[in-house]
């Protein structure tokens, strides 16, 4: 069966990640799918009103913060 998303439910999706914000942490080197993966958490993300953000230089980036931690636009 093919799901298919009402007007009304496609509206209510657009205000679910108001308020919240994601945090985009990778592990660094080369993995096969990982910009598709990536792209696709910012676009739901965005569209669906979260702030998302992209965090460089792997945990250390998150733990030192500043400029290692940018919002995806």
């Amino acid at each position: 069966k093919e799901w298919i998303m009402t007007h009304e439910e496609h509206h209510a999706a657009k205000t679910l990640g108001i308020g919240k914000a994601i945090a985009v942490l990778t592990s660094g080197g080369d993995a096969q799918g990982m910009n598709a993966a990536v792209r696709a958490v910012v676009r739901v993300g965005i569209f669906t009103g979260a702030r998302v953000f992209f965090v460089h230089e792997g945990y250390q980036g998150l733990v030192d913060g500043g400029d290692h931690i940018r919002e995806a636009t």
